[in-house]
């Protein structure tokens, strides 16, 4: 394996930093034992920054969801074996075993992530991510101030389930204004956007275009409720950082054009 560390991106949960932490605990606990390692499920309070960058509070069972995924994805990468977890009282009490299959593999992908969490030289700098920060600024201000938290975090689906939740809630609150009425999700959106009564106007009703404009943009709205809000809001849905860009953008396309309404 080599500095080019691109394999993590195929990391669903975005987690370098817990990739990293992990990394660090069976590095230092390989100085003592050999054959089988224990590390604690949770890592010290004050790594904390590496699974929340940029600041957060302290969750314990998300620091140890996002730790055995981590553990769990250098398993099928190869790089430890044996592998299993040894649950306490609480997620601080749960420990974990394994081995490593090779201490040069090991050695290679802990330098390797070091400096890309680092930003040491030679370190992959993966510049088209929207981690690095390049993103956000072409994002809806309200929608990066819903969902960069999350993103960041590593919180990929609940960012994007957010920021839908978001656009819906906006919705909500100006057919509430303007009818006195209460409406949610698909028949809300189809409600605002209506052709024969719009309650929300975001084209010239007069021509044959504008109606059209509204149209579509009435079945995106109702589709972004049914196709993408739902689903993350009733189920446990991972999906990686390409896929939640994507939507985020979209998400953010709508929240501009709800700003442009009349």
């Amino acid at each position: 394996m080599s500095t080019d560390i691109s394999w993590v991106k195929t990391f669903s949960r975005n987690n370098l930093g817990a990739i990293y932490s992990i990394l660090i605990d069976i590095k230092e606990r390989a100085e003592f034992d050999s054959g089988e390692i224990e590390i604690p499920l949770l890592p010290p309070h004050d790594r904390s920054d590496l699974l929340y960058p940029g600041g957060g509070i302290r969750n314990e069972e998300a620091e140890g969801e996002k730790r055995q995924l981590a553990l769990e994805f250098l398993q099928k990468r190869g790089l430890i074996r044996n592998l299993h977890f040894n649950p306490g009282l609480f997620v601080s009490e749960t420990t974990v075993a394994l081995e490593l299959v090779s201490s040069a593999l090991f050695d290679t992908t802990f330098a390797a992530v070091e400096a890309a969490i680092e930003g040491k030289p030679g370190a992959e700098s993966n510049k088209s991510s929207p981690s690095n920060g390049e993103f956000w600024p072409r994002i809806h201000p309200k929608i990066t101030e819903i969902a960069r938290p999350r993103f960041t975090a590593g919180h990929l689906a609940d960012a994007v389930e957010a920021s839908f939740k978001e656009i819906n809630d906006r919705v909500k609150s100006s057919v509430k204004l303007r009818t006195g009425q209460e409406n949610d999700g698909a028949s809300l959106m189809q409600q605002a956007f209506s052709l024969k009564y719009p309650i929300i106007i975001l084209a010239d009703m007069s021509s044959t275009s504008g109606r059209d404009e509204q149209l579509g943009y009435m079945g995106i709205f109702a589709g972004a409720m049914t196709g993408i809000r739902n689903p993350k809001a009733h189920s446990n849905i991972v999906i990686d950082e390409k896929r939640a860009t994507h939507l985020l953008y979209l998400a953010s396309l709508l929240m501009y054009k709800l700003d442009e309404a009349k």
